[in-house]
């Protein structure tokens, strides 16, 4: 599944996503690009825990002035920044 950020945060895409593969997603590898964004908050809340293969890419992957975005996405990745190749 290829997504924006966009689509990947709103009701109708993780409806679905959870509904067809709830069951698959301990299989699945996530990659983010521009990983930062996942730090935003409309994007914490969607943050997909069950899949446990993570990869993060970020030219930037502090938030500025965002410790909670931070921590977020430092917690979501397993690793402290910078952890984001």
């Amino acid at each position: 599944i290829l997504t924006t950020y966009a689509t990947f945060r709103s009701n109708k895409f993780n409806f679905l996503f959870n509904d067809f593969f709830s069951t698959e997603m301990s299989q699945m590898t996530i990659i983010a690009d521009e990983a930062h964004s996942f730090g935003s908050e409309s994007l914490i809340k969607v943050m997909p825990h069950k899949i446990n293969k993570r990869i993060g890419l970020s030219a930037t992957p502090d938030r500025q002035f965002d410790d909670i975005g931070v921590n977020a996405i430092s917690d979501f990745f397993k690793s402290k920044a910078p952890f984001i190749y």
